[in-house]
């Protein structure tokens, strides 16, 4: 990964990963920190592919971040409650990337 890329990582965890932390007991943040993870190995294991990873890397830190505007800390989850949020949360999120 390049500076320039290690830089908007740095931003992204600065700006996205408190709001996660406090989303789902914390789940959200650690769900996303294992999405790149991934990511970053798929990116690796295939140049051959192209992949744009400035993209792909906003893609992973910031795709759940608008349940953290819905869910408090501590709030117990369920499959029907998370099924009905996913609308939302994917609005949310997509006015939160607009930073």
């Amino acid at each position: 990964m390049n500076l320039d890329l290690n830089n908007l990582e740095e931003y992204l965890k600065e700006k996205i990963l408190p709001d996660l932390e406090k989303s789902r007991g914390g789940f959200d943040k650690i769900h996303t920190l294992e999405v790149v993870v991934w990511l970053k190995q798929i990116i690796d294991h295939n140049p051959e592919l192209k992949l744009d990873e400035t993209v792909l890397i906003i893609a992973a830190y910031a795709h759940d971040w608008g349940y953290a505007d819905i869910f408090r800390d501590g709030q117990v989850m369920n499959f029907e409650l998370i099924e009905n949020a996913k609308k939302l949360h994917m609005e949310l999120s997509a006015k939160k990337k607009e930073f």
